[in-house]
Parts: structure tokens; C-alpha cells; sequence
């Protein structure tokens, strides 16, 4: 029986390696290893043949395990391709022995783009050639190292990476050398019936293998919110009638090219009794072209998008947008490669291989997280990841599910190009190198948190020196009020404590400070700052220095001796910084709303929205207390007219003919009076000036009367052009 064979197999690898273990111990020999500086054991004739029964075991352990469809389905072809391109374009000599290099290192050194050197290197890992201690690093084994340093290996060829490099052509593949074609694989096929009759047979034999059953379709997608879906490159509408049976409420049209829907029969075979086939409608439709079918429910792609490089995928995507409503969603059933060392062994080789496939038929791939993301973002930064799932761990196809926004906000479009801020992404945690050292956040994540580290710092000195200046201008035209001066001395220095305070805290809030970025926020508590309570203080202190800030110029404002509707209009001036505090309440209570997600692996998109209204409250702030630099736009305007509408006073706007009035009704002296009478007409001026301002005490009254118009020894025509340019400036200040 097959049990019994498992079970008399499984002994004698135990066995036998019990023989070897013993001899490598009592020899004092280096036990088996992948490390580069490992050499061939050295076995006793006799304890050869252990050896040789431990590997056949362990083979015929593998197959009976895999069963026939799989035994026949693997990729061992495949095995060979990593080490041909590794020979011929020296990626294992590119870097030493004893050298860790990265992935963008080796495709500089090689000329071969970094994409490919990732897919080689991570397959020729599941070889056991070359080794990925950390996400992106790659180090040698014992056999990479062979291939570096052996002369005397064999230099195999990978012709089409090396014909066309860095291309996207589905027709520049391995397949296309082969068979001297010049189009795709698709384009060939279509040439010869029967090679396409028996590639499509070898498709469904691939369609039905164990872990591609359309029940984790039906059972593990919320169906129950949709009502019309579109299975775009469908086929024959098989997964789409079981899935119409499942689900009552669904209507489905099935999408692909011409030729395959003229051959799909009302009832595919097998399905005859299938109760949804009547709710599935066919329609010949290339999917390079615009969608047809406008504001349907759910858009469906199953093993289509990683037939095509990333170039096609993205036109793929882009012939949707104008069929997709807001919160439109697009669901792909397709493999979503792990991290390295995240799944078994063997599932990896797997997947590893599939990648390799494509990239030889088609010049496609297979993707990771980070690339399926890349992938519809660069389409449109409008597709919102919702999430990437696995429905079962028997399941070889993954749930990568995408909504469309209709709308996006600047921050968010800098996000989207950036692949970090409001995009899901699940931190991977590397072990620590060193016992005692805390774990430490994959390359994506570590620089996610450098950007997020440097601009909170930025964000928090910006708003608090923002204020400062703020209140440095209210100083420069209140400050002649003494209660107003002593008020300014009291909060400026509360102000520069708080904007010094926090900033200090965020540069200073892990010790070391580079275990902001390197350290998971689980394991930073004793290393760093509570961030919880420092997260929450921050936008509550900052609330109130907002209102204090806003408070202070309203007494002043409101003394000014003006109509009630320009008192609304200069304090409206003022009170332009309420956006900004409008900006930090909203900022604090979304993230009171998020507290449930303090700490969460995603944080790149659970965080997202209280961070964008970080920086929208900063740059407010500079907008706010930047306005006034915008007075020389409008200088030469407001001169011709500010002055003769204050006072009443019409006619010409030359130098010295306010003066004359204000003289004329004072003392009916020409402007050009001696010196005394130009000095008597200022003071004139600054009275006149302080009559209508007289409790608001800017202190222009005092400024004029006192040292700009002591008695001057000149004559008095420039007395007066001083006196009226002062007052223009004073009342364009104000």
C-alpha cells in the first residue's frame, strides 16, 4: 500500500542519515551546509551508499506526495534557466564571496535590468544558489560560489534576455527564438489550429490542477454588493456560470476575443445543469480597447494580467477607466509571489518557476504585493488598494481586489507615485542579526519611515515658527499699546518653547535615532518616546496656541474708529489662520477616530489621512502668514486710491495735495509755507490722523508727531511728500 511506502520510506532516510550523522561526529568532519566556504563532505566507501539511499528516498518521497497530475505539471525545466542566465551575464561573479550586494548593485555590475536580476536570483534560491538572508540582499552559497570561482562550468546561453534587454514585447521571448517567430505566443498559436487545440487542453489541465478550484472564487469574495459583473478575458464563461449559480442575484457578461466567444456554446460542457448559465451573456470585446460596459459592479480578471508585462497590463487597465463609476471595483484571481522564506520551500520553488515560465512564453511575470500595487498605481493613481488575500492556504491563486476613487487630493497622487503613503502594505519583520538587537522593518518600510520621521519634524517646526512670525507682526503694529507689548513678551517665548519642545522630541524620540526607521513600531517601547501620548498632546497644545494666537489682535481691531462692515473686513484679515486651526482640529480628531489602528502593520494606510492633514495644516499656516507679501501686487492701486477714499477727498493724488487740505482746514496755509508752518501742518497731519484712529493706538500718531516730523531744516514741500507717503503706507499696513 501507498501509506506503508510512505512509512518504510520516511525509515529508511532516518536511518541512513542517523549512519552519516555519527560518522560526521566521530570524524570530527563540518557537517552538510549551504554557506559559501562549505566543502563536499568526505564519506567512507561504505557510508556512501547511505547517502545514495537517502536521496533516492527522499525523491520517491516527493513524487509519491505530488501525485501524478503535479509530477507531470512541475517545472523542472526551468531549474536550468536561472543557472543559464546567471553563466552568461556573470552575476555570480559580479560580487566576492564573502561581498552582501543587492539586487540594484548586481544589475548595474551585469547590465541586465534589476527586475530580472530579482525573479534569476530568488528562483536560483529555491536551488539552493545564492542565498537572500534579508529582503533585497543576496549573499553566495556553496554553490554560487562554485559557479563564480569553476572555470571549467559550461556557459549557457539565455539568448532572448540578451537579444532584447529590457524589453516588454510579448514576441521577445524564448518561445519566439525557438520557433523563429516574430509575434507572441498568442499571435502563433492562432496561426495552427491544432498547436492551439492542444495549448488550450494543456491550459485547462492547468485550470483544473489542485489548488485552482473555483470554490475559493465563490466562497471567499463578498458577491453579495455586486449585481453586474464583467469577466474580462473570460474565455468560455466557465468560472463565470458557477459562479451565477452560486450567487442568484449576479449578472455576468463574459468578455474575450472574437474567435473564443463565437465557440462558446450556450452551455459549456459539464455545466448543463448549472442554474446561472442563464444569467451569463457573452460579448466579443478586445480588452486593449475601451470598456464597452459602463458602471458595472465588479470588473473581473482570472489568470489574464499575468500573461503581460507590465507595459500591456497597464494599458489593460487604463481601457477601464472610462466604464468605472466611483467605488467601482476591479477583482484579479492571479498568483501574488511571497516574500522570500515567507511560504514552504517547496511552494516557493513552485512559484519561482512559474515566474520563469512566463517570462519564456509570454515575457510576462508573476507578482509580488509591491508589484501588483506599482502595477495600478502606475495605470492610474486613482485605484485604492482595498486588499490582497490568499483565500486558503490550498489555494494557489490569490484575491488582489483594487476601488476606484474618482477623486484624488494632491497628497494623495504624491502617495500614490511614491508607492507608500495611502497604499496597504503589510510590514515584513527581519529577524534580528545579533541576539539581543530588535527586529528590523523591510527596505520599503524602512524608507517609508525616513520620509515620515524627516517631514513630522519639518510639519511641526513649521507650524510653530509660523505662529511666531505671526505674532512678530501683530508686535510691529500694536506694540505702542503697552498691555498689548507685555502680552506678545509673555506668549512669543510659550511659542518658541513649544515649537523647540516638539521638534527636539521628534528628532530626539528613539535612542538610537536611526530605530525610528530600522525598528518595527511593536518592539520600539524601549527604545523610544510614548508615542500614543506624545501623538495626542501634540495636536491638542497645538489647538490651543492656534486660539490664543487668533485672540490677541481682535481687542485692537475692534477699537479701530472704522464702519462695522470694515472692522468685519480687517478682522476677517486677522482670522484667515482660523483655517489652520480648523486644519489641527480635524487633524486630531480623525486620529482619535484611528486610535483602534495605533501600531497596526499597515500603518502606511491606516495613518494616512491623519498625516496628509498634518501637512495641509502646515502649509495653511505658511499660506496664511505669507499674505502680506502679497501687498506689492496691489501697492501701486491702493496709492492712487486708499488715501482720498479714507478721507473723503477727491481730485489729484500728487504729493502734497492731502496735506494742503488737511492745512487748509486747519490753518489756510499753503503746503509751501516756511519751515514752522510745514512742521504745524504735520502735526496737523498726525492729529488728524489720531482723531480717527484715536483708541486703536496703533502708535502711528505717536510715530508722526515724534521723531519722523521733528522741525526739519529744508523746505516744506518735503515735509509734506514725506508725511502723506508715511500715511499711505500706514493705512495700506493697516
Amino acid at each position: 500500500m501507498i501509506s506503508a511506502r510512505i512509512v518504510q520510506l520516511a525509515n529508511i532516510i532516518s536511518e541512513q542519515t542517523s549512519l552519516i550523522a555519527d560518522h560526521i561526529l566521530s570524524e570530527n568532519l563540518p557537517p552538510p551546509s549551504f554557506e559559501p566556504n562549505t566543502e563536499t563532505t568526505a564519506l567512507l566507501p561504505s557510508l556512501k551508499d547511505a547517502r545514495e539511499a537517502i536521496l533516492s528516498a527522499t525523491s520517491e518521497l516527493q513524487d509519491l506526495l505530488l501525485g501524478p497530475r503535479e509530477l507531470i505539471l512541475r517545472h523542472e525545466a526551468n531549474h536550468l534557466v536561472s543557472l543559464h542566465a546567471i553563466q552568461r551575464f556573470g552575476i555570480a561573479k559580479s560580487f566576492t564571496v564573502r561581498e552582501e550586494t543587492s539586487f540594484a548593485e548586481i544589475s548595474q555590475r551585469c547590465g541586465l535590468q534589476e527586475h530580472d536580476v530579482r525573479r534569476i536570483i530568488r528562483h536560483a534560491v529555491t536551488q539552493r544558489v545564492f542565498d537572500e538572508p534579508r529582503p533585497g540582499i543576496v549573499v553566495h552559497t556553496g554553490a554560487s560560489r562554485l559557479l563564480a570561482e569553476n572555470a571549467n562550468m559550461s556557459d549557457w546561453v539565455v539568448n532572448a534576455l540578451q537579444k532584447w534587454p529590457g524589453s516588454q514585447e510579448p514576441g521577445h521571448t524564448g518561445f519566439a527564438l525557438a520557433n523563429n517567430a516574430q509575434h507572441s505566443i498568442f499571435t502563433e498559436l492562432s496561426k495552427h489550429p491544432d498547436r492551439a487545440r492542444r495549448f488550450g487542453s494543456a491550459m485547462a489541465v492547468y485550470a483544473d490542477a489542485e489548488g485552482m478550484e473555483p470554490h475559493h472564487l465563490m466562497q471567499n469574495y463578498d458577491w453579495g454588493a455586486a449585481k453586474l459583473v464583467v469577466d474580462v478575458g473570460g474565455a468560455r464563461g466557465h468560472i463565470s456560470k458557477l459562479l451565477a449559480a452560486h450567487h442568484p442575484r449576479l449578472q455576468i457578461v463574459v468578455q474575450d476575443l472574437p474567435n473564443i466567444i463565437a465557440t462558446a456554446a450556450t452551455t459549456t460542457p459539464g455545466l448543463e445543469n448549472v442554474g446561472g448559465a442563464g444569467r451569463v451573456d457573452f460579448m466579443a470585446h478586445d480588452f486593449f480597447d475601451s470598456q464597452p460596459i459602463r458602471d458595472a459592479d465588479v470588473y473581473f480578471f482570472r489568470l489574464v494580467l499575468h500573461n503581460w508585462s507590465d507595459k500591456y497590463c497597464i494599458n489593460i487597465l487604463r481601457a477601464l477607466v472610462p466604464a468605472l463609476k466611483p467605488n467601482a471595483h476591479v477583482l484579479v484571481q492571479d498568483y501574488c509571489l511571497p516574500e522570500p522564506k515567507a511560504t514552504s520551500f517547496f511552494r516557493e520553488r513552485t512559484l519561482r518557476a512559474m515566474d520563469l515560465t512566463m517570462l519564456q512564453l509570454t515575457n510576462s511575470r508573476e507578482r509580488d504585493v509591491h508589484e501588483w500595487v506599482c502595477l495600478f498605481q502606475d495605470a492610474d493613481a486613482r485605484f485604492e488598494l482595498v486588499g490582497i488575500t490568499q483565500p486558503s492556504r490550498f489555494s494557489s491563486l490569490s484575491l488582489i481586489e483594487f476601488c476606484w476613487k474618482q477623486t484624488a487630493g494632491i497628497a494623495q497622487l504624491y502617495g500614490a507615485s511614491s508607492a507608500r503613503l495611502g497604499r496597504h502594505y503589510t510590514s515584513i519583520i527581519v529577524p534580528p542579526e545579533s541576539p539581543g538587537d530588535p527586529p528590523s522593518n523591510d527596505p520599503i518600510t524602512v524608507e517609508y519611515e525616513k520620509v515620515k520621521y524627516f517631514l513630522s519634524i519639518f510639519a511641526t517646526s513649521t507650524i510653530g515658527f509660523t505662529k511666531v512670525s505671526v505674532i512678530l507682526l501683530y508686535r510691529r503694529l500694536f506694540g505702542s499699546e503697552k498691555w498689548f507689548s507685555h502680552m506678545t513678551s509673555v506668549v512669543l517665548p510659550l511659542i518658541v518653547i513649544w515649537a523647540l519642545g516638539f521638534s527636539f522630541t521628534l528628532i530626539f524620540q528613539c535612542s538610537p535615532i536611526h530605530f525610528s526607521w530600522h525598528v518595527p513600531e511593536m518592539f520600539l517601547a524601549p527604545y523610544c518616546i510614548k508615542f500614543l501620548e506624545f501623538y495626542l498632546a501634540l495636536p491638542i497644545t497645538d489647538i490651543i496656541t492656534d486660539i490664543i494666537v487668533l485672540a490677541m489682535p481682535i481687542p485692537m481691531v475692534w477699537k479701530l474708529q472704522l464702519p462695522l462692515k470694515q472692522k468685519c473686513a480687517v478682522g476677517g484679515m486677522f482670522l484667515l489662520g482660523a483655517l489652520v486651526c480648523a486644519a489641527s482640529i480635524t487633524r486630531l480628531a480623525i486620529f482619535e477616530a484611528d486610535l483602534h489602528t495605533f501600531g497596526s502593520m499597515d500603518e502606511t494606510y491606516e495613518a494616512a489621512d491623519s498625516i496628509v492633514w498634518t501637512y495641509i495644516e502646515a502649509s495653511l499656516a505658511v499660506v496664511s502668514a505669507c499674505l502680506p507679501t502679497l501687498r506689492p501686487l496691489f501697492q501701486k492701486q491702493t496709492r492712487k486710491t486708499s488715501v482720498s477714499k479714507t478721507y473723503g477727498t477727491s481730485g489729484s493724488s500728487e504729493p502734497g495735495v492731502l496735506l494742503t487740505k488737511l492745512k487748509g482746514s486747519r490753518r489756510g496755509h499753503s503746503v509751501l509755507d516756511d519751515n514752522d508752518d510745514a512742521h504745524e501742518g504735520a502735526t496737523g497731519f498726525a492729529q488728524e490722523w489720531d482723531s480717527a484712529n484715536q483708541d486703536a493706538k496703533y502708535g502711528t500718531a505717536t510715530q508722526i508727531e515724534s521723531s519722523p516730523f521733528s522741525p526739519p531744516r529744508g523746505d516744506g514741500i518735503s515735509v509734506g511728500i514725506t508725511v502723506e507717503r508715511e500715511f499711505t503706507n500706514q493705512i495700506e499696513s493697516t
